[in-house]
Formats: C-alpha cells, sequence, structure tokens
C-alpha cells in the first residue's frame, strides 16, 4: 500500500480469505478511515502504526484478531475506535499516544482482561463501551461504567481520576479486586460481583465511612455490617435520638430473599458463608425515608436505589438532600432530644419476597458531637402519614 501514500478510505468487509494486511497501512499520513468488519480469518491487523491523519478506526465481526497495534506516535486527531466482537485481549501501554480518541467502543470483546493505566488518563475521551449492551457518556471521566465485563481487578492508577465521581462495575462476575478510589467519588454500584476479596470490600467499607471521602452511596455484596459500626440491630429500621444539630451519619442495610423463583442457581461464597443467588439477576427497588418526631421529612433529592439479594446499601444521609436542603433539618430538632428514624421500604413487594435482615449506622465523629446522639434497636417499626416537604 506504500504506492497510494495519498489513499484517504481503506474500508475491508467480507474479505473471507484476508489473514493479515499490509504492514504499510500502518504509516499512511493521509489516511483518514480505517475499517475491517466481517473478515473471518482475519489474525493479523498492523504490528505497529502512526496515522495522524486518522478520524475512524473500526475492526468489527474478525474473532480470530487478538493484537491491537503498538502507537509509535501521538495522533492529535479526534478518533472514533469501535472494536466489536473482536478477539483481543489487551490494550497495549502505547494506547495513551491516542491523544485525541474521543469515544472507545468494546462491545462483545470477550477476551479483553487488560486495560493500562494510562488509558484512563487520556485527556479528551468522552464515550465508553465495554459490555454488550451498555453506553456511557463521560466527560473527563466523570462517570465510569464498565458493567458485565471480564476483568479481574481495575488498574490503580484509577485513584488518580481526580474528576471520577461514580463507579458501576455490576455482574462483573470475575472481578476480584477495586483499588483505592480517588477522594472524590461519590457513588459505587458493584451488584453481583460474587468473586470480590475481603480486602476491597474492607476498602469500600471504610471509604464510606472516612470523612475525608465524599462516597455517598455503595452497593455491594455483603451478609452483614462490620462490628465497628456504631449501632447494629436486626430489622429495617434506624432509631436513635437527636438533639441540638442534626447528626452526619452514614445508614446500612442488608437485603435478604425470602423466596426464590429462579431455577438456575449462580454460587455466592464470602467468608465461608454461601449463598445462592438466582439468574438471571433480579434487581428490586428500595426507598429511603426519614422521620424526625414522627413526621417524615421529604426531599426533592434522590432517595431510591436498586439493590438485589445478600447486598448492602451503604448511604451517606446527605446524598438523599440537595446541598441547600440539609442544614434545614437542624430546624426540625424542635425538642432537648428528639426521635429520629431511618427506614428503609422495599417497594412492589407484596409477596414479601424480598427483605432486611439487618441494618445498622455510623456517625462521622469530626462533624457530629457523640454525646447529641443516642442509638436504640426499635421493637417495631413506627409509620406515620404526615409529611413535611422541602420546597
Amino acid at each position: 500500500m506504500s504506492g497510494v501514500p495519498c489513499l484517504r478510505e481503506l474500508r475491508l468487509r467480507d474479505c473471507d480469505n484476508l489473514i493479515e494486511i499490509d504492514e504499510s497501512v500502518g504509516f499512511l499520513k493521509h489516511l483518514v478511515v480505517l475499517t475491517a468488519s466481517k473478515c473471518a480469518k482475519l489474525r493479523s491487523f498492523l504490528p505497529s502504526m502512526w496515522l495522524p491523519s486518522l478520524k475512524t478506526l473500526e475492526l468489527q465481526d474478525c474473532p480470530r484478531l487478538e493484537h491491537f497495534p503498538d502507537i509509535v506516535g501521538e495522533m492529535k486527531k479526534p478518533l472514533h475506535l469501535s472494536l466489536w466482537n473482536i478477539g483481543i485481549k489487551e490494550l497495549p501501554q502505547s494506547i495513551g499516544n491516542l491523544i485525541g480518541l474521543e469515544s472507545i467502543g468494546m462491545a462483545l470483546c470477550t477476551s479483553l482482561r487488560d486495560i493500562p493505566c494510562n488509558f484512563f488518563m487520556l485527556p479528551k475521551i468522552e464515550l465508553l463501551s465495554f459490555d454488550r449492551s451498555a453506553q456511557l457518556v463521560v466527560e473527563s471521566f466523570k462517570s465510569l461504567e464498565v458493567p458485565e465485563n471480564n476483568f479481574v481487578s481495575l488498574p490503580a492508577c484509577i485513584k488518580e481520576s481526580v474528576n471520577l465521581r461514580t463507579l458501576e462495575v455490576n455482574e462483573c462476575s470475575k472481578l476480584q479486586e477495586i483499588p483505592e478510589l480517588p477522594s472524590n467519588i461519590q457513588r459505587v454500584y458493584a451488584k453481583y460481583c460474587p468473586r470480590l476479596t475481603s480486602e476491597t470490600s474492607s476498602m469500600l467499607w471504610s471509604q464510606a465511612c472516612k470523612e475525608e471521602y465524599k462516597l455517598q452511596v455503595l452497593i455491594m455484596p455483603e451478609l452483614k455490617i462490620p462490628d465497628w459500626f456504631d449501632h447494629r440491630c436486626e430489622g429495617d429500621t434506624i432509631s436513635f435520638r437527636a438533639r441540638q444539630k442534626f447528626p452526619i451519619v452514614v445508614v446500612a442495610f442488608i437485603f435478604k430473599k425470602e423466596k426464590r423463583v429462579c431455577e438456575i442457581p449462580v454460587l455466592y461464597k464470602k467468608e465461608n458463608e454461601m449463598r445462592l443467588w438466582a439468574w438471571p439477576f433480579y434487581y428490586q427497588t428500595a426507598m429511603i425515608r426519614l422521620y424526625v418526631n414522627g413526621v417524615e421529612l421529604k426531599s426533592s433529592g434522590w432517595n431510591w436505589f436498586q439493590i438485589a439479594e445478600y447486598h448492602v446499601l451503604v448511604c451517606d444521609l446527605r446524598a438523599l438532600f440537595k446541598a441547600k436542603e440539609w442544614p434545614v433539618l437542624d430546624t426540625f430538632l424542635e425538642h432537648d432530644w428528639n426521635h429520629v428514624e431511618v427506614k428503609c421500604e422495599i417497594m412492589h413487594n407484596e409477596d414479601q419476597s424480598y427483605g432486611i435482615s439487618e441494618c445498622g449506622a455510623y456517625v462521622y465523629k469530626q462533624q457530629t458531637n457523640i454525646d447529641d446522639i443516642q442509638f436504640h434497636c426499635p421493637n417495631q417499626s413506627t409509620g406515620n402519614d404526615r409529611l413535611r416537604s422541602f420546597s
């Protein structure tokens, strides 16, 4: 292909006998579009490439293609990369040279095992797709969703993604390790990740309860609340008395399933305890409600969550309210001591197939006077149909 140096587009489709692409294609300076699709025998794409004008690279339905080329120089043009149903096992370290990369899709790349750290540092990437169906638009990695993939671990350098706010790794059946996350992380969803190590779970528990972090919501597989929580109780209601200033509290609820309707079991084993998950995985909606002196305080914020059996929902109460609403809670502490209840309610649960086995609370000691809060386990939940709303 060196004989056509000004070639701008090269599209290869249904080339049944194509085994490799000539190496010279990797250095066509004017090439803008390069695609290869439904080339069932293609094994060798390019060992290396530098295509400074490239804007579109598509490799689709080439299941025998296992190697992605090394990028030997910076490519700064806006680039869209689609790798669909190919046998690639890893991205090279040189992926960091794709400075202009704006989107990457890797759906149905079931052999993918490793992504280098510098991939998460690419400056312009906005669109990610690593699973069979989900696509997520992000800005500077404020949110990272990689559900249903085969990763065993996430790279440790994710801690350096200071803009990351949301991490979703739902249904990653092989995921074992999540590294320490950046301090600005707000939400972590790790539903149906059966192989998470106890070290990873402990790290997430700890990060949810460290005051220097901003983790507001955590959902992950779990069977019990840690002993170091300030309060633990059976049932769905956390009850305490408070005075003067509304306490900064993290609450946790463990969900169980009372009735099973699925036929295909999935083993969940953790710390010598075993449970069976049902497949396809089933989600339910839970809502957290806050009552002060028998009156429900309803916010315009987000107080409902998708939960699963044998999982924990960990939530900073401040996540239920908008920033301007939280200081107003102090005005509802009208008495010397005020009765507060935090109740988790499972929606559309008429057959009582879901339940809550345990709940707990942890107090942020640097922001709350521990003498101004007293926990107790209620004999039964107390409901009230009165409601105060923030306007």
